[in-house]
């Protein structure tokens, strides 16, 4: 019984030290004068959706929401293309397609509102931006068209598969080839992209050393 008492003795003596040491080391309290106003903080000027929707009309922002389907895209549809050649299944192979179609369509809007960000966002940033998103809109603009044919080759290989054409296994297989392509030809083209904005992320100018000029910072003005 007396070890007892002893030992809720020295576990309260300890308790009691523990949360004494921690006062000793929290932060001082902060004091407010009476003749001191107190100070409110900002209120937003409009709601966030307000916000939100004023962007909508700022082809920059809606590339920004939209530059990652058709590299998720082609990824996924070459991912069930995959897994539906594997498995035989005609649904997870024609679901695969038809996302390989989606990523293909996806491809133009996505590089018409980069076209009309160009000049919207060039003046506004430094020279070493500038040479990533000329490189960037670079292999956009040149590479768009394998897109748009991967798209037709999974549609033709969607229709034919519908059908119960034999060939279908084999453009399917073709498409996700395809699809496998683009995929890496996207994370290429965002690459030269991200360097635009994202500072953190950029060792330096681009290694063909592109110089802005006045003709391709004005080539999409006209």
């Amino acid at each position: 019984m007396t070890k007892i008492i002893v030992l809720s003795v020295v576990l309260l003596v300890s308790a009691v030290g523990s949360v004494r040491a921690h006062e000793g080391h929290s932060k001082p309290r902060m004091t407010k004068s009476i003749e001191e106003p107190s100070v409110q903080p900002a209120r937003p000027a409009q709601s966030e959706l307000k916000v939100m929707m004023g962007h909508l009309k700022q082809p920059e922002y809606i590339h920004v929401l939209i530059n990652v389907m058709p590299l998720v895209g082609m990824a996924l549809g070459a991912a069930l293309l995959l897994a539906g050649l594997g498995l035989k299944s005609e649904g997870i192979r024609e679901g695969g397609l038809a996302l390989v179609v989606l990523a293909g369509v996806i491809t133009f809007p996505t590089i018409a509102f980069g076209q009309r960000a160009y000049d919207r966002l060039y003046e506004q940033i430094p020279l070493e931006a500038q040479q990533w998103l000329d490189v960037h809109m670079n292999r956009a603009e040149k590479l768009q068209w394998i897109f748009y044919l991967t798209a037709a080759l999974a549609l033709w290989a969607l229709v034919n598969s519908r059908m119960k054409k034999p060939s279908a296994v084999r453009q399917a297989q073709a498409a996700m080839a395809a699809a496998g392509l683009c995929a890496a030809l996207a994370a290429w083209i965002s690459h030269a992209g991200g360097q635009v904005t994202h500072s953190e992320f950029r060792m330096g100018p681009p290694m063909s050393n592109v110089m802005p000029t006045k003709e391709s910072h004005d080539r999409m003005a006209h």
